[in-house]
């Protein structure tokens, strides 16, 4: 069999209510961390790969989708002068698993979402999200965050630490 171009594949999402497109054009729609080499079985370090997935979203201006799984994490993950969104399976399903004494996920100048993630920490000095730097009409979403071990009087870190050292931030929206 020959190979074909993604353009020349037609597509329609199984529903009756749902219009045909090709797959280049779908495929077009979103980033994902898997196109990145992202594993999510909790042992292999993820890092590069979700930091490489993140950067490439900004870059393209297309929406982040980590996929369901537990992604170790040994860096920050740094989102930065965006407005994209980051999308997990589900806040019980797609896990940042991050083993750093800093936080997991650093936004700044940032104007986006962060929705359907767990966010889990090793480190009882570690914040789960740290919003500021000039963030602004942004939100976090069906978000969890947790220290893995539990809690206790040495916690100093924070769940989401809104911090805006530098300018100002506002508009940050925390939902469920």
């Amino acid at each position: 069999p020959g190979v074909a171009d993604a353009s020349q594949i037609s597509y329609t999402y199984p529903d009756s209510y749902a219009v045909e497109q090709n797959v280049e054009e779908r495929l077009a729609q979103y980033v994902s961390v898997k196109d990145f080499g992202a594993v999510g079985d909790g042992v292999t370090d993820d890092t590069t790969a979700l930091q490489n997935a993140i950067d490439a979203a900004i870059a393209d201006k297309l929406d982040l989708y980590i996929n369901g799984g537990t992604y170790k994490t040994t860096a920050s993950l740094t989102v930065s002068d965006t407005t994209i969104k980051i999308v997990g399976a589900g806040r019980y399903e797609t896990f940042i698993d991050y083993l750093g004494s800093d936080s997991a996920i650093i936004c700044s100048l940032w104007g986006g979402v962060i929705d359907n993630l767990g966010v889990y920490t090793t480190d009882q000095a570690a914040s789960g999200i740290e919003a500021g730097n000039t963030s602004r009409n942004c939100a976090i979403s069906n978000v969890y965050v947790q220290v893995r071990g539990g809690y206790s009087a040495s916690n100093t870190g924070a769940g989401i630490l809104l911090d805006a050292q530098t300018g100002f931030s506002g508009g940050i929206e925390i939902r469920t």
